[in-house]
């Protein structure tokens, strides 16, 4: 429970719980993450389609052909504004103002794709992890074990959910396994011959 008392405690106080994670690839490099504002999202979406017009000029293409050609381009930068303004130094995660991770925006694109993706893929994790709805109630959690053990298709019930929602059911899950009183009968897979289970 504390480390929830110390995200309510954060955010009425103005500041954003800050979770510190190694940096992709690093054993001896830590990254501090908070989710972003609303404003900082749209700031990020709209330096995002600047820095694309900026770039479509200098290379002398129209924007709408450019995109044509790469529509995920302005979804990738936005995600690299998003990661520069996310992810602070953990060593000023308590500051009233922490500091930068990265010191510009073009540091973050000079980095290869696959440690920005992980970055992304872990802001993502933190948004879920902060997220006031990130558990099921014992009742949902029930629910949806009960429906796939009934034989409805796991597959069938669980696409209906996107990545960020498949995560926070298998947080959840876990958290309920782990807080679950446990028995011989759960352990062994045989059924207890002292009585009804």
């Amino acid at each position: 429970m504390q480390a929830k008392d110390e995200r309510v405690r954060a955010m009425l106080s103005g500041r954003r719980f800050v979770r510190v994670i190694p940096f992709p690839g690093s054993d001896d490099i830590s990254v501090g993450l908070r989710v972003l504002t609303e404003r900082e999202i749209d700031e990020a979406r709209l330096d995002a389609i600047s820095y694309v017009r900026g770039e479509a000029d200098k290379r002398r293409i129209d924007p709408v052909q450019m995109l044509a050609i790469d529509s995920q381009l302005v979804d990738r930068e936005a995600e690299r504004a998003m990661l520069f303004r996310a992810c602070i130094d953990p060593e000023t995660a308590s500051d009233a103002d922490p500091k930068r991770f990265f010191d510009t925006q073009e540091r973050l694109r000079q980095i290869d794709s696959v440690i920005v993706k992980s970055l992304f893929e872990a802001y993502l994790d933190h948004q879920d992890y902060v997220s006031p709805y990130r558990l099921l109630s014992d009742d949902e959690a029930r629910e949806l074990a009960d429906a796939i053990s009934k034989g409805q298709s796991a597959t069938a019930l669980l696409a209906q959910f996107d990545a960020p929602m498949l995560r926070r059911l298998l947080r959840s899950m876990a958290a309920l396994l782990s807080s679950a009183p446990t028995s011989k009968s759960d352990t062994s897979g045989s059924s207890n011959s002292d009585g009804p289970s």
